[in-house]
């Protein structure tokens, strides 16, 4: 296994690995609770301070819903090309790997775990009997992204020079800013586009190979 001078990856999951969408969403679509789920979209949307509210209200359309069904949901997420290769690449060079999710363990567990990845940050869905319970417990806060990247920074001893980022969202500039190099994923924000060392105008993670390449080679 090649060994390189990076210590430390941070990547947004929601974007940087699977496309831009809410598992959220995606749930919605699979159990056909996609129209109440925009009922309350339409109710909330605009009240970013009530947020913690409006996805509590959403997790309750899933109740009694079986549990290893929703994870199979969850498994079938596409991934984003050039993803599974990144991730590959990092591996091999005995890079870890921070997960940031808004999503669910269902969905980030089963993929840290394949993956090896050294910290998850994610939300928690409550199974009871092998169903949901209608229960999720929203511990990740994206506001608190960068302090949950400098807790994987002390936890390794790492330096930014020693780190990557990726990301899409506007909380991610947390993440770049902790970062010796950053790549933006098909950002909707200027800020975001500023913040990183890259920007992908499209959702392929396939032009930062080279990239990475070049950055573990550089060992």
């Amino acid at each position: 296994m090649a060994i390189s001078s990076l210590k430390l990856a941070l990547i947004n999951t929601n974007g940087a690995y699977y496309p831009q969408h809410e598992p959220f969403d995606f749930l919605h679509r699979q159990f056909d609770t996609i129209e109440d789920a925009l009922a309350l979209a339409e109710r909330y949307q605009h009240r970013r301070d009530r947020h913690r509210e409006w996805h509590t209200r959403e997790a309750r359309l899933w109740e009694g819903q079986d549990a290893k069904r929703t994870a199979l949901a969850l498994e079938r997420m596409p991934h984003l090309p050039g993803a599974d290769a990144l991730i590959g690449a990092l591996r091999a060079a005995g890079v870890a790997i921070a997960l940031f999710s808004d999503g669910f363990d269902l969905q980030i567990g089963p993929l840290a775990e394949a993956i090896g990845a050294r910290f998850v940050f994610a939300n928690t869905l409550f199974v009871e009997d092998e169903a949901l319970t209608g229960e999720v417990e929203l511990t990740f806060d994206p506001v608190q992204k960068g302090a949950l990247a400098d807790q994987a920074l002390a936890a390794l001893g790492a330096a930014p020079d020693e780190c990557i980022a990726l990301g899409c969202a506007l909380s991610d500039v947390q993440l770049f800013e902790r970062a010796g190099w950053s790549a933006a994923i098909a950002p909707y924000d200027e800020r975001v586009i500023a913040a990183a060392t890259v920007a992908l105008s499209e959702p392929d993670l396939r032009p930062l190979l080279p990239h990475l390449a070049r950055l573990i080679g550089a060992a």
